[in-house]
């Protein structure tokens, strides 16, 4: 769809960055991984999953709210992180938060895939097929009219598009994929990287919570 866009409309990337310069991960110095940095890690994040989890619980029973349990460990952790960044309270390895964070994922969804019962979704395969091909002609639409049109109708709005077809048929890392190959091939840009990582990162979760919430206590 990108590519479609920019060969469509002529497209120029304006303000052509080398690759290297596109890095808004934090600058955090390197720091070992010992056991003691992996204990005291793991404490953290489990007490963070379990005033989140607790708060979730209040809520429902309180104020007959439908939360997910999830929802309230990412508020907890977003209140620590910026309180943590202010104040220093403890210093905390990013590094192996993203390994703790990779790992947790990888053993969940192979928790998820073996205890699956893929002949009980046979019965679904044609349904599942039809709201995928739904969801990619709805895709294509949404990003081409609306998508491109709002973020101005230039080059970066074109690699936006794409990290927008990623994130919506994918996840964050399939956008940042995607924009990574028209940008191989177009030029890199500043703007791009920088609205989808923050967007698909951080803000994304905080507005999908509100709707996510609304529809749970909708249809409970």
């Amino acid at each position: 769809m990108a590519l479609y866009l920019i060969r469509k409309n002529n497209l120029k990337a304006i303000n052509i960055v080398g690759k290297d310069d596109i890095n808004f991960e934090e600058k955090y110095s390197y720091q070992d991984i010992t056991a003691d940095e992996l204990l005291k890690h793991i404490a953290i994040l489990s007490i963070i999953m379990m005033i989140g989890t607790t708060f979730s619980a209040i809520l429902k029973s309180k104020l007959d709210l439908a939360l997910p349990s999830y929802v309230g460990a990412m508020f907890v952790a977003i209140i620590f992180n910026n309180l943590n960044e202010k104040y220093n309270y403890v210093k905390l390895n990013r590094n192996l938060i993203d390994i703790l964070g990779i790992t947790s994922l990888n053993i969940f969804l192979s928790m998820a895939l073996i205890s699956l019962r893929l002949w009980e979704l046979a019965s679904l395969a044609v349904p599942m097929f039809l709201i995928l091909f739904a969801q990619v002609i709805f895709m294509a639409f949404f990003t081409s009219q609306i998508v491109f049109k709002a973020m101005g109708k230039d080059y970066d709005a074109a690699v936006m598009v794409s990290g927008m077809c990623g994130s919506g048929l994918g996840a964050t890392t399939n956008a940042m994929l995607n924009m990574g190959e028209i940008s191989e091939r177009h030029g890199y840009t500043v703007n791009p990287y920088l609205i989808v990582t923050l967007t698909g990162a951080f803000l994304i979760d905080i507005f999908q919570m509100s709707v996510i919430i609304t529809a749970i206590n909708m249809f409970k």
